[in-house]
C-alpha cells in the first residue's frame, strides 16, 4: 500500500513475487525469439498460450488498451513515456496501466515503469527494488525508477544516448516545476494547514 495525503490509500508499488516468477512471467508476455529453438522457449512462448496462459486470446487481451488512460497522458513523461495526442493514445490494459505506442513510437505495455514491453523487438525489462525515496523533499526523487527504466529500455531500442540523457533531464525538471516539495510532517499526513492554508 501508498500512503499519500490526507490517509489516501493507494493499492499499488507492492508485488509478492520472486524474480524467477517475474522472469517466467515477462518470457510469456514476450514473442518467442526467432532464434529460440529450445524445449523451455517452446513451452514459453506468448503467442502460443505456454506455460502461464491457456489461451493466446489470454495474452492478447492483456496487452491490448481496454479502457483511456487520462492520467498516463499527463504523467507519461514523467515516467519516460512518449506520447503524441495527434494519432495514437495511451489505454490501459487488463493488469497493464499503459498500453501504446508510447517508447519512442514503438508499441509498448507496462506498469507503472517498473515493468514494459516492447513485443516487436521481444524486449522486457524489469526494476524490482525494495525500497524507495521516503515521501517528502523533491518528488522526483520518487520518479527515479520509472526514468531509468524507460532509459533502459531506450539503451535497448538504439535511441541515442544524448537524446535519452535530454530526456530524462528535461523530465525531472518538468517534475520538480509541477510537483513542489512535499513536507514529511503532520502538515502533510495530518491535514494540518501549512503557511497561508487555514481550515
Amino acid at each position: 500500500m501508498s500512503l499519500g495525503p490526507q490517509g489516501a490509500y493507494v493499492a499499488g508499488s507492492s508485488m509478492v513475487a520472486s524474480l524467477n516468477d517475474v522472469t517466467k512471467l515477462s518470457l510469456a508476455l514476450l514473442p518467442r525469439h526467432k532464434h529460440d529453438h529450445s524445449k523451455q522457449g517452446a513451452n514459453q512462448r506468448g503467442d502460443s498460450g505456454g506455460l502461464l496462459f491457456q489461451s493466446p486470446k489470454t495474452l492478447a487481451e492483456m496487452t491490448t488498451g481496454q479502457s483511456f488512460n487520462s492520467l498516463m497522458t499527463n504523467v507519461g513523461p514523467w515516467l519516460g513515456l512518449s506520447y503524441s495526442p495527434s494519432g495514437n493514445s495511451l489505454a490501459a490494459g487488463y493488469g497493464f496501466d499503459t498500453v501504446g505506442d508510447a517508447m519512442h513510437g514503438e508499441h509498448f505495455f507496462g506498469v507503472l515503469g517498473v515493468a514494459g514491453y516492447v513485443p516487436s523487438h521481444g524486449l522486457g525489462v524489469v526494476l524490482m527494488s525494495n525500497a524507495e525515496a521516503a515521501v517528502g523533499g523533491l518528488f522526483s526523487a520518487q520518479m527515479v525508477i520509472p526514468l531509468v527504466h524507460s532509459y533502459i529500455l531506450g539503451v535497448y531500442l538504439d535511441i541515442p544516448i544524448a537524446t535519452l540523457e535530454n530526456e530524462f533531464t528535461n523530465a525531472i525538471t518538468a517534475i520538480d516545476h509541477r510537483a513542489p516539495s512535499l513536507p514529511c510532517d503532520p502538515h502533510y499526513f495530518d491535514n494540518k494547514p501549512v503557511g497561508r492554508h487555514s481550515r
